[in-house]
């Protein structure tokens, strides 16, 4: 099996499920970087946090399809975590965060091809933001 489909079988199994692992994302992310929690004090902030997991879903996905605007979707991501101080750890340990999630809510283990997938993924995201924020914060 390919790494999409393993990530869209973890995607059914957890809406089979009825799953909802944004409160365990972010959970697992503020144990792991507490300084990100402030930044989500406000009701406005909470209420983007399911919006922001999807949008990781969603760029995932998007990466594996091809579509041409995936790399429009990391600048914007980029773009829009700037103004906020967000660097790289953060985003490693929001990364980690939801596969954590993912990977306890449907009780697999580390070895479970699903969980690799998501890593496998997750690091290539990775490389992207980081290259996104090397841009982003060159001096003019």
């Amino acid at each position: 099996m390919s790494d999409m489909e393993y990530i869209l079988r973890s995607l059914e199994r957890l809406a089979e499920d009825d799953i909802d692992v944004v409160p365990e994302v972010y959970a697992q992310f503020f144990a792991a970087c507490p300084e990100a929690k402030p930044l989500f004090a406000t009701r406005e902030a909470q209420a983007v946090q399911g919006k922001m997991v999807n949008e990781l879903i969603q760029t995932v996905v998007e990466r594996l399809e091809g579509k041409p605007y995936s790399a429009v979707m990391v600048q914007t991501m980029v773009s829009d975590h700037d103004g906020w101080g967000v660097r790289i750890a953060m985003y490693d340990a929001f990364l980690d965060a939801f596969v954590a999630a993912v990977r306890d809510a449907l009780q697999w283990t580390e070895a479970a091809p699903e969980v690799i997938a998501w890593r496998r993924q997750l690091a290539a995201l990775r490389q992207d933001i980081a290259a996104q924020l090397a841009t982003s914060t060159a001096p003019a």
